[in-house]
């Protein structure tokens, strides 16, 4: 890959992700995600499930015939449905784990970063396997509880999570996610098993940044020496992120 300058991420102080960027050793994963979950999404009756305020569902709105959000946290939806001004887009509150519609309803299913804050995610695969039409997808980004810095949100308690996070993005407390992180299903085998007979596994690809650590020269260091040795076929397992989308038996 060529080395280039990203302006994305500043040009004064240390960022690892700039860093990343000028040694040519990452993509830009969130617009790839972006893309590639665009390009399902064209003229499909959609659901994100945990929408929040709804802006991926804005985001997404100009290529979908129909998108719907459900969020369980009441305040987002309501923030969502003030800023809605488009016919072909409709919020509700919902649980990711009690999908508030009938059943064969949906062409794709995409849920963003939900995964890791799940209590029963083999409840939600149930309920998305019930919402999707007959060779429905589903789409899926989420963290790897795999990758050292997934296994220690699992095991750290969600108070020092919030504490330690802070420190190591180097942002103020009330701006890290306080939300509870679980991480049951956070590995791509996991979500294989979870769903086995009911859906097939159509699409895979991982991506590695160091993301939290972006503020610490240090640990940006650190995370390009984990990268250096983990970068092959072998140990993609360890990359922070991925993307996966699933096809519905039918």
């Amino acid at each position: 890959m060529q080395k280039k300058d990203n302006p994305k991420y500043g040009s004064s102080n240390f960022h690892g992700m700039r860093w990343a960027h000028s040694k040519g050793i990452f993509i830009e994963d969130f617009e790839r995600k972006l893309e590639l979950t665009r390009k399902g999404l064209r003229d499909k009756i959609v659901l994100d499930v945990g929408c929040n305020d709804g802006k991926n569902v804005f985001r997404f709105s100009d290529v979908a015939k129909e998108i719907h959000g459900i969020e369980i946290m009441e305040d987002c939806i309501d923030l969502a449905n003030n800023n809605n001004d488009k016919e072909n887009v409709f919020f509700k509150k919902g649980d990711a784990e009690n999908i508030p519609y009938s059943d064969s309803k949906f062409d794709v299913v995409y849920s963003l970063w939900v995964l890791e804050h799940l209590r029963n995610p083999s409840k939600f695969f149930e309920e998305v396997y019930r919402v999707l039409k007959p060779g429905g997808v589903l789409i899926l980004w989420a963290p790897s509880v795999l990758n050292p810095t997934g296994f220690f949100i699992k095991l750290v308690s969600n108070h020092y999570k919030t504490k330690i996070l802070s420190i190591f993005s180097r942002k103020p407390l009330e701006e890290v996610s306080d939300m509870e992180c679980f991480y049951r299903a956070n590995y791509v085998r996991a979500i294989d098993n979870l769903t086995n007979k009911k859906f097939d596994r159509i699409f895979l690809e991982r991506y590695d940044t160091p993301s939290y650590f972006s503020k610490s020269r240090f640990f940006t260091y650190l995370w390009y020496i984990r990268y250096r040795l983990t970068n092959n076929k072998y140990l993609e397992f360890f990359k922070p992120s991925f993307y996966v989308e699933y096809k519905k038996s039918k």
